[in-house]
């Protein structure tokens, strides 16, 4: 029996491509007995022709129209089609549209169950994951990237989930808040097996989540002699002995979510463990340590006004960001915020993610003129007098490695602005 395993091009939402962690934790998932076969339409053509007993696509909402042209294909052939990840989990309905089954939840409950089915051919249009996952003793498959050109760092995850309630985000919607973690002893046996030398990024959504779990895990971390990069909260200011630790085993980067600096969004956001914090205070405390930060921001057509967004661009260059995201909010479907949004009427009827752009709000609430703020104080963080305004050699350029990787990707940024600028 054979299994294909899909990744939807990200090109359009990324400049570079990672290696898709959930691929390789579903391959290792995956029955000995079973030859799998990996494609990335973002690096290689998908061979539809080739014989297969199964098409296992991960989706997120940035890939779902991609995602669903390609179980469309795959169907001229015969061939049954799986959609799993946080979007199809988040509207099944819609998924099904497009496929066999839809796998709803974690995948360590309901591969085994998929692939059952699938030997006797009785394949059901829903799999749903009962509860959290158990991630113990799971070593993604990383074999099934040999050959295909992605960035130079491995991805490896500690834990999954988040036990904030923000009503944008679609994290805590598919995990209901919730969070579970791997045992330490697994993670830092999968850490040794890794190419020796190479950076390594936590793709948690949140690597302090349970600090005295990640204060203990970082204890081992600073045995290996590593170098990583991560998420955290801005909670993370209030546990110094955690930040200590975080730059004592090796962490270079870290990305914050402020999202915003004005309570009244925090607080739209249900953001309300960044209320009270000082912004400013956690990036000197982290330079402090020799860790940078990169910092999002995101602005909705409701409530961001002129100022708003020159004071975001005030406080990304006085503190020095090594780079940062001003985004205008898409609403994603299961949260929390795009039910409210929807049940108002600020919401076009016809699904965004679908139809190819973000032109999902209604023009009187002033959408395009977010759009276009976005862009303006994207184009002057990138400009190149502000790019060296953010030079300093605490954190950004505390290392010639960190020097260049400075320079590349604020520069690969300044292109991307004059890009959108001229579309």
């Amino acid at each position: 029996m054979k299994i294909m395993l899909i990744q939807p091009d990200r090109r359009r939402h990324r400049s570079f491509l990672e290696q898709p962690l959930a691929i390789a934790i579903l391959a290792a998932l995956t029955p000995k007995d079973i030859e799998v076969e990996f494609y990335d339409e973002g690096l290689e053509k998908i061979p539809y022709y080739r014989k297969t007993d199964l098409v296992a696509i991960t989706v997120n909402i940035f890939t779902a129209k991609k995602a669903y042209e390609i179980s469309r294909e795959f169907k001229k052939y015969n061939v049954p089609v799986v959609l799993g990840g946080i979007h199809p989990s988040l509207v099944p309905e819609e998924a099904i549209q497009y496929c066999d089954s839809v796998a709803i939840g974690e995948a360590e409950e309901i591969w085994l169950k998929i692939i059952g089915d699938l030997k006797i051919n009785k394949l059901k249009r829903f799999y749903v994951s009962s509860g959290r996952a158990e991630l113990d003793g799971i070593l993604p498959m990383r074999d099934i990237f040999k050959g295909k050109k992605y960035l130079p760092y491995h991805l490896v995850e500690f834990g999954r989930g988040c036990r904030h309630s923000c009503s944008f985000c679609a994290v805590s919607s598919f995990y209901k808040s919730t969070y579970t973690h791997r045992s330490i002893k697994d993670l830092i046996r999968e850490i040794k097996g890794l190419e020796r030398g190479k950076l390594f990024c936590f793709v948690d959504d949140n690597i302090a989540m349970d600090s005295e779990v990640t204060k203990n895990m970082l204890r081992e971390l600073c045995k290996l002699n590593v170098k990583w990069m991560g998420q955290a909260s801005t909670k993370i200011i209030y546990d110094k002995e955690l930040l200590d630790l975080m730059a004592k085993s090796g962490c270079l980067w870290l990305h914050i979510g402020f999202e915003a600096i004005d309570n009244q969004t925090l607080k739209r956001y249900n953001k309300h463990h960044n209320l009270g914090v000082d912004y400013g205070e956690l990036v000197n405390q982290l330079r402090e340590r020799g860790i940078s930060v990169h910092g999002t921001f995101i602005f909705d057509w409701k409530h961001s006004d002129q100022l708003i967004f020159s004071r975001t661009l005030e406080f990304a260059l006085k503190y020095k960001l090594f780079y940062a995201g001003f985004n205008l909010y898409s609403p994603i479907p299961g949260t929390p915020l795009y039910k409210e949004l929807l049940l108002n009427g600020e919401i076009c009827s016809e699904p965004w993610w679908l139809i190819g752009n973000r032109e999902f709000v209604n023009k009187m609430v002033g959408m395009e003129r977010i759009k276009q703020e976005c862009t303006n104080i994207s184009m002057k963080f990138y400009k190149v007098t502000s790019i060296l305004r953010r030079v300093e050699f605490k954190a950004n350029f505390r290392s010639c490695f960190k020097a260049l990787f400075f320079l590349f990707i604020n520069f690969i940024k300044k292109i991307g602005c004059a890009k959108k600028k001229n579309i």
